[in-house]
């Protein structure tokens, strides 16, 4: 897909978290905005809903959830992660809720080296995260490529 103005106004709105310039932009470009949002990967595989979720833009992110094919769980192409995961390891919690409820991301999806969205959470320390996993019945048993799973590695 040509990356356009538009699609760089897209991109820029996701990373400033402008929602309303987002908003606006979609109802102009209805549908290179739809197919923008869903086929754009930055340099490291990574979708808009990814990379809105890496800078805790809360408010674009559920625009993008609004937009006709979105993939919550689409995945990075280098490493795997979706933006729960991103989420989950940066802390975010308001973020993982909205993922979760709004989203329905899938709570055990598994990136390449078998960590899921509890892993990243354990690693790095968000308890709550890892409560309102837990309260989606996320798999604390699934194992990553090493055999350890997020109660060995927390």
């Amino acid at each position: 897909m040509a990356f356009t103005d538009t699609g760089s106004r897209i991109l820029a709105a996701v990373r400033k978290n402008q929602a309303q310039q987002l908003s606006l932009l979609l109802e102009q470009n209805l549908d290179y905005g739809r197919r923008f949002i869903n086929e754009y990967r930055d340099d490291i595989g990574r979708s808009l809903i990814m990379i809105g979720s890496s800078k805790n833009s809360v408010e674009a992110v559920e625009v993008l959830l609004q937009v006709e094919g979105i993939d919550v769980n689409a995945h990075s192409s280098n490493s795997g992660q979706t933006a729960l995961m991103i989420s989950a390891g940066k802390g975010y919690l308001g973020m993982c809720e909205k993922l979760l409820s709004k989203g329905k991301a899938v709570v055990d999806y598994r990136s390449f080296d078998g960590w899921s969205a509890s892993f990243f959470c354990v690693f790095h320390n968000h308890e709550k995260i890892l409560k309102l996993l837990l309260a989606r019945n996320v798999d604390v048993n699934l194992a990553d490529a090493q055999g350890q799973t997020p109660l060995i590695v927390a």
